[in-house]
C-alpha cells in the first residue's frame, strides 16, 4: 500500500488538506498525523468514483450561498466537469512511480508542495479560476493577473484535487462568511477547526461571532481536551482566515496570549467562568482590570441581593452574562481571582532566566558591600536596615531565578526543583489563595468571628486595595484577639513581603470571600 505524506504549506493548500480529511472521515478511511506537523494518507486503494461522490455530497452542504460548486462557467470551480474532477482525483491516488520526471518534457515546480514535475506545456495546470473563480481569474478575461501577462504558479497533478477541497475546510457562519484556522501543523489545524465548528454550533450569542473570540475559544477547547497530544505546536503561529464574498481577512492572537490560553488550568478556569468579558480581559492582557473587576464584584457580593443599589445591579448585569455567575457572585469572584493568580504565575514562569541570574549576581554584590559596612566599628541602625532591604531583594531575585531555571528542566529533574522551590517560597501562590479561601469558609461557621468580619469587611477591603498591609494586619489581628481565635499561620504568610502588592490583594480578597461569602446562599435557603 503506497502512502502519501503531505506537509503544511500556505492557507489555501492547508484548507484543502483539511477538506480532504473530512472526505476521508466520512468514508471511514485512515489518516495519520505526525509530531512534525505532517499527515500521511493511503489513497491508492480507494476508488476515485467513491471519493468524487462524497466530495460532491459535502460540496452541496458547504456551497457558497446559491452558487454551484462545479459544472458551469460561473461555478465556484469554473468550467470544471465531473470528468475533469475525477481525473484530478485519479492523479492524487496514483503511486509515486506514475508521476516520475520524464525526459524531453518541461519541468515545473509546484507552487504548493514544491515538488518538481515534468509535463507538456499544454497539460501543465496553472493557478486560475478553475481552482476558485473568487480567488483567481481567467487568463483570457484578465490577462494581467500576473505581471508577465501569463500564469506563473504551477499546480502539480497531486495538488490539483487538494486545492479543489479547500472550500470543505472552511466553516460556514450565519452571516454568510466562512472561517478557517491556519497553523503550522495539520494535527493542530484539524482539532482547532473541529473545536471552532463545535463552538459555533453550541453558542447562540452573537458576541462569540467576533473573530478573535472564535480563535481563542478553539485554543481553550484544545487546551482542555488534547494539550498533551499537540504539545508545543499550538504555541506557534495560528491565524484565522475569514472569507466573505471576494474579501479575505486575517486575524491572529499574540504568541503570549496563545501560550496562556494553552495552559490547561487557565483554559479550564476560563471555560468554567464562561464570561466573554473575562475572556476579553485575558485577550487584551488587561490583568489589572481583571483584579479591579474582581474587587468590585466582591464589594457588591458582600451585600444581600435586596440591599444592593440599582447601579450595583446594573454593573452585575453589564459585567456578567450567565445567571449562574450573577446568582453566585462570591464564587465567581473566587474563580476570577484564581484566574488572575494563574495568569501571573504563567507570566513569571517564562521570564528570561539569564537576565534573572545576572540581576541576582548584582544584588549579591551589593549585599557583600553592605555586609562589609556592618563589619566596621560602630555600625548604625541605617546600615542594618539597608542590609535587610538588600537581603530581601536577593531572596526575591533568587526565588525568581530558581523558578525560571525549574521550567527548563526535564520532568524528573523538575520534581526535585519543585521540592526545593516549595522550601524557598513556602507555597505556590495559587495554593495559598485556595488555602485562604478554605480557612475563611471554615471560620465562617463561628458566628462571633463572622459577625466581627461583617462589621469590618468594607474597611478591610478598602485598606487592602490601598496597599496598607500594616493596618490590614492590625485590624484582622484585633478581630482574632477579640473573638479568642488563633491567627492562622497561612494568613500570616499572605503578609510576607516576598509577595507583590497585587498578590497580597488576591490573597486577602480570597480569604474575605470565604469568610463573608454566605449571604446569597442564606437568602436562597430562606426563600
Amino acid at each position: 500500500m503506497s502512502k502519501l505524506t503531505l506537509y503544511p504549506s500556505n492557507w489555501l493548500y492547508n484548507a484543502g488538506v483539511i477538506g480532504l480529511v473530512r472526505i476521508l472521515e466520512e468514508l471511514n478511511e485512515p489518516f495519520t498525523f505526525s509530531k512534525n506537523g505532517t499527515i500521511t494518507l493511503s489513497l491508492t486503494e480507494i476508488d476515485p468514483e467513491v471519493i468524487f461522490r462524497k466530495w460532491n455530497d459535502l460540496s452541496v452542504k458547504y456551497k457558497l450561498k446559491n452558487q454551484r460548486v462545479y459544472g458551469q462557467k460561473d461555478a465556484y470551480y469554473a468550467n470544471q466537469t465531473e470528468s475533469s474532477i475525477k481525473r484530478r482525483i485519479s492523479a492524487l491516488c496514483q503511486s509515486d512511480a506514475s508521476i516520475r520526471i520524464k525526459k524531453n518534457r518541461k519541468k515545473y515546480v509546484c507552487a504548493f508542495c514544491t515538488e518538481t514535475m515534468s509535463a507538456k506545456e499544454s497539460d501543465a495546470s496553472s493557478l486560475n479560476q478553475a481552482f476558485s473563480n473568487i480567488l483567481f481569474a481567467s487568463e483570457t478575461t484578465f490577462p494581467n493577473m500576473y505581471w508577465c501577462n501569463t500564469s506563473r504558479d504551477y499546480v502539480c497533478p497531486r495538488c490539483e484535487f487538494i486545492i479543489m477541497c479547500h472550500h470543505l475546510g472552511f466553516i460556514p457562519l450565519s452571516d454568510g462568511s466562512e472561517i478557517f484556522i491556519n497553523a503550522p501543523s495539520f494535527r493542530v489545524m484539524y482539532y482547532l477547526n473541529k473545536f471552532a465548528q463545535e463552538v459555533m454550533g453550541s453558542v447562540k450569542s452573537e458576541e462569540v461571532r467576533r473573530e478573535r473570540k472564535i480563535l481563542a475559544m478553539s485554543v481553550i477547547e484544545h487546551a482542555i481536551k488534547i494539550r498533551s497530544i499537540l504539545g508545543g505546536w499550538v504555541e506557534m503561529n495560528i491565524e484565522l482566515m475569514i472569507r466573505k464574498g471576494g474579501q479575505i481577512d486575517f486575524h491572529s492572537l499574540p504568541y503570549e496570549v496563545v501560550r496562556r490560553l494553552s495552559d490547561r488550568r487557565i483554559a479550564e478556569l476560563l471555560n468554567r467562568i464562561g464570561e466573554f468579558r473575562i475572556l476579553d480581559k485575558v485577550l487584551n492582557q488587561d490583568f489589572s482590570g481583571l483584579l479591579e473587576l474582581g474587587y468590585r464584584l466582591l464589594r457588591i457580593g458582600l451585600k444581600a441581593p435586596q440591599k444592593r443599589s440599582k447601579s450595583e445591579n446594573d454593573y452585575i448585569t453589564k459585567t456578567l452574562y450567565l445567571h449562574k455567575n450573577r446568582n453566585n457572585l462570591v464564587i465567581t469572584v473566587q474563580n476570577i481571582l484564581k484566574l488572575y493568580i494563574l495568569v501571573k504565575e504563567k507570566n513569571k514562569m517564562h521570564m528570561n532566566t539569564l537576565t534573572e541570574v545576572i540581576e541576582l549576581v548584582k544584588q549579591i554584590d551589593r549585599l557583600k558591600e553592605q555586609a562589609e559596612k556592618l563589619n566596621e566599628a560602630n555600625p548604625t541602625l541605617e546600615s542594618f536596615q539597608e542590609f535587610y532591604k538588600l537581603l530581601q531583594r536577593v531572596h526575591r531575585s533568587f526565588q525568581e531565578s530558581l523558578d525560571g531555571a525549574m521550567q527548563e528542566q526535564s520532568q524528573k529533574e523538575k520534581e526535585e526543583f519543585q521540592k526545593f522551590y516549595r522550601q524557598v517560597v513556602k507555597s505556590w501562590a495559587s495554593d495559598l489563595m485556595e488555602t485562604l479561601r478554605r480557612i475563611g469558609s471554615k471560620l465562617r461557621k463561628d458566628q462571633a468571628i463572622q459577625e466581627a468580619f461583617e462589621r469590618q469587611g468594607y474597611r478591610i477591603l478598602e485598606l487592602v486595595r490601598a496597599g496598607k498591609r500594616n493596618e490590614v494586619f492590625y485590624t484582622i489581628l484585633r478581630i482574632f484577639a477579640s473573638t479568642n481565635q488563633h491567627f492562622p499561620n497561612q494568613l500570616l504568610d499572605a503578609f510576607d513581603p516576598k509577595y507583590s502588592e497585587d498578590f497580597f490583594e488576591v490573597f486577602l480578597y480570597s480569604f474575605l470571600s470565604g469568610i463573608l461569602g454566605n449571604k446569597e446562599k442564606n437568602n436562597q435557603e430562606t426563600k
